[in-house]
């Protein structure tokens, strides 16, 4: 963010941004007290909207979704609002009406395979609008004990064949 403020202000230039907030996911976002530092500290940022990402949103009743909701609800600024995450637009409306805009995520592409409860709780009905094809370019033997992907994410307990697909990262 400062480096942004300083291009900006090089520049003569305030270019829009948007700030995530950590409200439990812990993936992107700062932390509440920091957005209140940088407003403080750089007056002149051109922020549009403050935003989070549900961590439960796909379990409507999930009692995390309100304490999300509650930590966007009582930020003290006068910046709009924006939830990440599909299933917030099927939150029930108590939360929804606080936020300004709901950025879609997966349900834009008509995804959901993996939620058959949320979208028959919410009513909600996604078509798949494409598919994902790939080559597997390499084919390979993983020993009892080896560990796959980056940080060792994936630990294997037997002996494998694992494929690599063609997809970017």
């Amino acid at each position: 963010i400062e480096k942004w403020h300083d291009k900006c202000q090089k520049h003569n230039e305030f270019k829009p941004l948007c700030i995530q907030i950590e409200t439990g996911l812990n993936r992107l976002g700062i932390q509440v007290d920091e957005l209140y530092q940088i407003l403080q500290k750089y007056p002149l940022l051109n922020i549009k909207f403050i935003m989070h990402h549900l961590a439960c949103g796909y379990d409507i009743e999930n009692m995390m979704n309100h304490t999300q909701m509650h930590i966007m609800k009582n930020i003290d600024t006068n910046l709009p609002s924006s939830l990440s995450a599909s299933p917030g637009i099927i939150l029930p409306q108590s939360h929804i009406s606080s936020q300004s805009m709901i950025r879609l995520g997966r349900f834009l592409y008509g995804s959901n395979e993996d939620v058959p409860d949320i979208v028959q709780k919410g009513n909600l009905s996604l078509f798949t609008v494409g598919n994902l094809y790939a080559q597997i370019i390499s084919v390979k033997n993983v020993k009892k004990g080896s560990t796959i992907g980056y940080y060792g994410s994936y630990y294997a307990d037997k002996n494998m064949k694992i494929g690599i697909i063609n997809v970017g990262y």
